[in-house]
């Protein structure tokens, strides 16, 4: 069904020449040839060529012309084109939306809230530009781009907040990226004002974290990048504490220094990949490159000295001092490496412990003082340290 577009005015007067009016021979068009057509009025106003072709409407009112596109079974549906003296060329519509569209598809749209949408059926603000295309937000200042002459402000900035809506900031507290002068000490910081950690990145890698829920401190590239409930940690140095899930209280300092470790706690790593191996080990102190390095899964072990190590991943209450100095078995204190020949001190006399308060089944048969002496074999010898090196 065709619709019908009515006009509501009352037409007062038609001027034209009848010849110029015409049948179509195949419809039942009306057909007006090049002229002016006046309706409303009896006399039309300003001058214009015949092969303009002007259509002219004039209200009966002095302040108002109207036009209307009505449905004839709807009249809430209507768009109307009127000027009045207030109102002067409005375009509008009734109780619908008023819409562009562009081969067959909507571009505009004028809520009856008011609201602006281009690229939007449902615009939520005043104007929504929806450009259809990810990180593009389809808003453009042609005269206005990166290279135009900085200009005057009132300190304030253009910025979008999380939901999208432009708002203004302030802008002269910003950081410059070539300094700053006129700070206060105590006052002006690089920041947060909220509990939320402050993060550093270089290359989009994380490269720096404060987190003061979990009382963590990492800096330095990927240092603490993976920690996810561990606490009170502090990492300083390239990866260091790489892979710290769960694990809590550990000092790494250094580069690759606890890089291994994933939920193994209080413990102390100072040197470059000291304690690197350690996953789940406690209570281990390493000083030095490569300290503890080999250290796996033991606990309590100490490591000073450039690569002190035990030899076995998961020794306990080792302790190496000195460099390469290489402790064995679980409980066992190792003094320097193969190639020291004195260990020296004050000579002060080594005690050890001896309280009898502590002591029980105390008896004198079993070790004969005289006669345990005299069974002792002394001997001298020459001790292969290289051939012990390379054991």
């Amino acid at each position: 069904m065709k619709k019908l577009i009515i006009f509501p005015l009352i037409f007062s007067a038609l001027i034209l020449n009848a010849q110029q009016w015409g049948g179509s021979t195949t419809t039942t068009n009306l057909i007006y040839r090049p002229g002016q057509v006046l309706v409303g009025g009896t006399s039309p106003t300003g001058s214009f060529q015949s092969q303009q072709g002007v259509i002219e409407i004039q209200s009966p009112l002095n302040d108002f012309g109207f036009l209307a596109f009505r449905n004839a079974t709807d009249n809430t549906n209507i768009m109307d084109i009127y000027f009045k003296n207030s109102y002067a060329g409005t375009i509008g519509t009734r109780g619908v939306p008023f819409l562009l569209a562009m081969n067959g598809t909507e571009r505009f749209r004028l809520s009856t809230n008011g609201n602006i949408g281009i690229g939007t059926t449902t615009p939520t603000t005043k104007l929504e530009v929806n450009s259809s295309v990810a990180n593009t937000s389809g808003l453009k200042f042609t005269q206005l781009t990166s290279s135009s002459t900085t200009a005057a402000n009132n300190g304030k900035a253009l910025s979008v907040d999380a939901t999208g809506n432009v708002i203004l900031t302030t802008g002269t507290a910003d950081w410059s990226l070539t300094g700053n002068a006129g700070t206060v000490d105590g006052t002006n910081f690089i920041g947060t004002t909220d509990n939320v950690p402050f993060n550093i990145r270089v290359n989009n890698i994380g490269a720096g974290r404060i987190d003061a829920t979990l009382a963590n401190s990492f800096y330095g590239s990927s240092a603490g990048i993976i920690n996810t409930t561990g606490n009170q940690n502090v990492a300083i140095g390239y990866s260091a504490l790489f892979t710290n899930g769960t694990g809590y209280l550990n000092t790494a300092i250094g580069a690759l220094s606890l890089f291994r470790n994933t939920s193994g706690g209080t413990n102390t790593a100072v040197g470059n990949s000291a304690l690197q191996g350690n996953t789940t080990g406690n209570y281990n102190s390493a000083c030095g490159i490569y300290a503890l390095n080999n250290n796996e899964t033991g606990s309590n072990n100490t490591a000073l000295g450039y690569s002190a190590n035990p030899t076995a991943l998961a020794l306990s209450n080792s302790t190496a001092l000195g460099a390469n100095a290489l402790v064995n078995a679980s409980n066992k204190v190792r003094i320097g490496n193969v190639n020291v020949t004195v260990i020296e001190g004050q000579p002060a006399a080594y005690t050890g412990i001896s309280d009898g308060r502590f002591k029980t089944n105390i008896n004198e048969e079993e070790i004969k003082g005289l006669e345990f002496i005299k069974r002792l074999r002394c001997v001298a010898y020459n001790f292969e340290t290289k051939n012990f090196k390379s054991f």
